[in-house]
């Protein structure tokens, strides 16, 4: 199974200040001469910086922090550099902001899952065949939504643990949150 994690914060973010030397000092905590990674997002138009296994983008609408290399030490970076930044920009008009998980099954693992009993491709006439399903639930002041996505030989599971305001943040770490219900949700125990 492949593990992407990604923290998105939607608002008014004002992406002038995001300098690659703002960036490493103040977002990555790079005072040593470590150095970071700089990079064109072509999606986005926007520079991505990296530092480790963590990168950071920014737009005037929002800031995505995500790495690839989905282990727990890293999930607890991203929470971290997020946090960290929020309480460096308290002004910033906040919208909304979701962990987001994406999981890359085998289709044989994926029918080993819990969510496997939930999701059953059927043929839709003779010529289709059902592909995705979601699934959303309101849970305290967080929206949980999981998307499934049928590939030929892969299942997708995306899910997006979205909250309204940053004082919905439980008083614990989101991470451990969502890691349990994660298990919940597939029924085992993630790589992570």
């Amino acid at each position: 199974m492949e593990i992407n994690a990604s923290i998105v914060s939607i608002g008014g973010w004002n992406s002038r200040i995001f300098t690659p030397q703002w960036v490493a000092t103040n977002v990555f905590g790079i005072n040593d001469g470590t150095i970071m990674e700089l990079k064109l997002d072509e999606r986005q138009m926007t520079l991505l910086y990296k530092s480790g296994d963590i990168e950071f983008s920014a737009t005037e609408i929002g800031v995505e922090f995500k790495t690839h290399n989905t282990t727990v030490d890293n999930c607890r970076k991203l929470e971290r550099c997020y946090q960290h930044l929020v309480e460096l920009l308290p002004y910033t008009p906040i919208r909304a902001f979701g962990y987001n998980y994406n999981l890359i099954f085998l289709l044989n693992d994926f029918q080993n899952t819990r969510l496997a009993q939930f999701v059953e491709r059927k043929d839709i006439g003779a010529d289709y065949k059902s592909t995705s399903f979601s699934f959303t639930v309101s849970k305290g002041k967080a929206l949980r939504s999981v998307n499934v996505n049928f590939q030929d030989d892969k299942v997708e599971v995306v899910c997006n643990f979205q909250y309204n305001k940053i004082t919905d943040i439980p008083e614990v770490s989101v991470f451990d949150c969502i890691k349990d219900e994660l298990k919940h949700i597939l029924g085992n125990d993630t790589d992570f």
